[in-house]
């Protein structure tokens, strides 16, 4: 047999095969039409960018950045204390970020790119008006005296911060059960790990807690929890965003990327003008 000819039959293999996983595997078990059953229906399957229509809505008039930050925040209220997701519930910070950028609608600015978009942030990334506690109870009334440069990114552009998600002691793990808060719950089964260490933001973006959250990723740490809970995960390339405020576990390889519900909302991140002239520390 020629090499073209073994190529053939290894395709059309790979193909029955490829089938029958389809047929009978995970697919058959996580079908499209209950995928909005399992986190917030409204919130899908049509609003393929969060970051756009959200920014649209109050611009226009629809609603207001504290009418969308109140909505997150009894989504978390009401679905957290099962799941997991969240170390710190950043209520009062949030709804003073929505007020402020309500008034700037008002007076006719533009408050950014982000304006009213609520973010969930790993608890190894430093935000100022919040405890940075890495999953440890050795941090775990660590304030850190100034905001990470995405954090700070976030902010400029009109980002609000909920609060901050679990994860792995020190980022050190790949389920999120090795925290000193708790353990993280699959929102998909709550008897399944979300993976790690950026389990809580993984979670917490697939059960709409949030618009989007940040993680860390060192070996996998974005990347295999949003697998796990069926939302997109990015490892930017090693310097593209800055690292700096960030808990360091192995510093030539840590990076800060975005979990998002949609490719275009992880991309839209990328978009903010200020991310790109930070330095890369």
């Amino acid at each position: 047999m020629n090499a073209g000819k073994l190529s053939d039959v290894r395709f059309a293999h790979w193909m029955k095969k490829s089938q029958e996983t389809r047929n009978f595997g995970a697919w058959k078990k996580f079908p499209a039409r209950d995928v909005c059953r399992c986190c917030d229906a409204t919130a899908c399957p049509t609003n393929l960018s969060v970051i756009r229509k959200v920014g649209l809505d109050i611009r226009e008039g629809r609603t207001t950045a504290q009418d969308v930050t109140r909505a997150y925040l009894a989504k978390i209220r009401q679905t957290d204390e099962k799941v997991g997701s969240f170390i710190t519930i950043q209520a009062d910070d949030a709804i003073a970020q929505a007020m402020s950028i309500d008034e700037k609608i008002c007076r006719g600015e533009d408050p950014g790119i982000l304006t009213g978009v609520a973010f969930a942030i790993k608890d190894n990334i430093c935000s100022s008006d919040s405890f940075t506690t890495s999953g440890s109870r050795l941090l775990e009334v660590h304030r850190s005296p100034h905001d990470s440069l995405v954090v700070s990114a976030i902010k400029a552009e009109g980002g609000i911060i909920l609060g901050k998600t679990n994860l792995d002691e020190f980022g050190m793990g790949s389920t999120t059960e090795n925290s000193a808060f708790g353990v993280t719950s699959n929102p998909w089964d709550m008897r399944r790990i979300p993976g790690g260490s950026s389990g809580g933001s993984a979670s917490a973006v697939a059960l709409k807690q949030c618009a989007a959250a940040l993680g860390s990723d060192t070996g996998g740490s974005i990347r295999q929890p949003a697998s796990f809970c069926g939302v997109v995960g990015l490892k930017p390339t090693y310097g593209l965003l800055s690292r700096h405020g960030l808990v360091a576990y192995a510093s030539s390889f840590d990076t800060i990327g975005p979990v998002t519900t949609s490719v275009e909302v992880g991309l839209s991140f990328f978009s903010v003008p200020i991310l790109s002239s930070l330095p890369t520390l």
